[in-house]
């Protein structure tokens, strides 16, 4: 599996996913904080911030609201992973978001007329974020998956992204 190291970058952008019409990736973001939907500081690899955050905004449209939906790949999730020198852990609970609440990531359907907007023709952009309070130094990674627990693909490659954290 491939992972792409975020370094400090404004973003990070992909081709379309093959299986899910035209969603897209457009931007993946390692950051300290989330307010009003939009991420805040950048985290620089080897910093010690904590908590973590993961950031993406996803762009789609008709096609791919309709691929989503038949093939019940819906929600969309972030799935975590971490590994130090004592090994890997495979974070199998939902992360956390504000209150305590789990993430409803790809519920996308529901959420802000999306269905509406694209029957007219536009896209839409889904801005959604993770995070884990508890961190410790190591290397973080977050892959994106549907529903079903398969990757979302970018440019034909799972889309994961990877951080060094410091101690």
């Amino acid at each position: 599996m491939r992972f792409a190291t975020l370094l400090f970058l404004a973003t990070a952008s992909f081709a379309n996913c093959a299986d899910a019409g035209d969603l897209t990736v457009v931007e993946a973001v390692w950051t300290s904080s989330v307010a009003d939907r939009q991420f805040g500081k950048r985290i620089e690899p080897n910093s010690p911030s904590r908590p973590l955050y993961f950031w993406t905004r996803l762009a789609g449209g008709q096609e791919s609201l309709k691929a989503l939906h038949k093939e019940g790949k819906l929600p969309i999730r972030h799935h975590w992973r971490a590994s130090n020198v004592f090994g890997a852990h495979i974070e199998d609970q939902e992360p956390e978001q504000e209150g305590g609440k789990t993430l409803p990531a790809g519920n996308i359907s529901d959420q802000g007329g999306l269905s509406a907007l694209v029957k007219e023709g536009k896209n839409f952009t889904w801005r959604t974020w993770t995070h884990k309070k508890t961190v410790w130094g190591g290397t973080w990674t977050v892959t994106v998956q549907y529903a079903d627990g398969s990757a979302v693909l970018c440019d034909g490659k799972p889309c994961s992204w990877s951080i060094k954290l410091g101690d």
